[in-house]
């Protein structure tokens, strides 16, 4: 069975339909990019993959059931959003990261957090307020208050903008421990250059519909007429190398 499931999924705005007829699946230890030009989709469809906004027709399906009446899956599908700031809003890194523990009603979810800060190499910013913080920082604990809660699927919009080079290779040195550690990756990006060589699989979303669903070499020769960046060398090329 899939983690998620999307059947016939469409999204209209106004008038408009920014998503058409999107049909695929997650499955279990995928690290999956989800490219597209700015205006294909992306975020969007990551908001309804989150619960947040509901579909104009179709369904979306986390285990089997339908998301919407499925009772876990708030916490079982975390959401990284494109502004990291946007996510934030405790006094000091720790309580940030308690805070979901606490609502989750974990036992000593603050002595939980700092375990969960120094595994990312984040425990020595514990009592700094996290709008002090660089980009790559502050982007490093929005994902830690993610993971904090558990999930079994992360979804990141973005997540390398704005960052300098030694931001990347945090935020991505991270991602890929993450997914090592068995947390199924679903990456929303319209750049391949940093983050292609680990991912499994590749969709691209081109003005709201899926044009290429599969293994990411085979999609190289197409990237440029989908409006999206070829890598310079896609073989090789990572950040963390």
């Amino acid at each position: 069975m899939p983690l998620l499931e999307v059947k016939n999924l469409s999204k209209k705005v106004g008038t408009k339909f920014v998503l058409s007829d999107l049909n695929f699946q997650i499955t279990q230890g995928d690290f999956l990019l989800f490219a597209g030009q700015n205006g294909s989709g992306k975020t969007i469809t990551m908001l309804q993959l989150g619960g947040l906004i509901q579909p104009t027709s179709g369904e979306i399906f986390f285990k089997g059931k339908i998301l919407k009446k499925s009772k876990d899956f708030r916490r079982k599908i975390g959401l990284v959003f494109q502004e990291a700031n946007t996510q934030i809003f405790c006094q000091t890194v720790l309580e940030e990261v308690s805070f979901g523990l606490n609502q989750n009603k974990v036992k000593n979810p603050k002595a939980q957090a700092k375990i969960l800060l120094d595994k990312m190499n984040l425990l020595h910013l514990k009592d700094l307020s996290p709008f002090r913080l660089s980009g790559g920082q502050l982007k490093m604990v929005t994902i830690a208050s993610i993971v904090a809660q558990e999930p079994e699927i992360l979804i990141l919009d973005e997540p390398f903008i704005g960052l300098d080079y030694p931001g990347v290779q945090m935020v991505l040195q991270t991602l890929v421990s993450l997914h090592k550690q068995g947390i199924t990756i679903i990456l929303i990006t319209h750049d391949l250059d940093k983050v292609l060589y680990h991912a499994t699989r590749l969709i691209v979303l081109d003005q709201g519909k899926i044009v290429y669903d599969g293994n990411k070499e085979q999609a190289m020769g197409s990237l440029t007429a989908w409006g999206i960046k070829k890598p310079f060398n896609p073989q090789r090329a990572s950040w963390l190398l």
